[in-house]
């Protein structure tokens, strides 16, 4: 799963060049993931507990 953490880690190597070259805001980005971070995690919990129901 990505994490804010995660994200901000790889902008702060290489991906603010990359960020740069296609018009997105690194502090923008991180900040919309961290928002999002609680339905990420549902929806990552709902994944892992449909596949379990099916391999159980």
């Amino acid at each position: 799963m990505l994490t804010p953490e995660v994200l901000r880690a790889w902008f702060d190597e290489d991906g603010e060049v990359i960020a740069a070259e296609v018009g997105a805001a690194p502090a923008r980005r991180v900040a919309e993931l961290r928002a999002d971070l609680p339905a990420v995690r549902r929806r990552a919990r709902t994944l892992v507990d449909a596949f379990l129901d099916q391999v159980g």
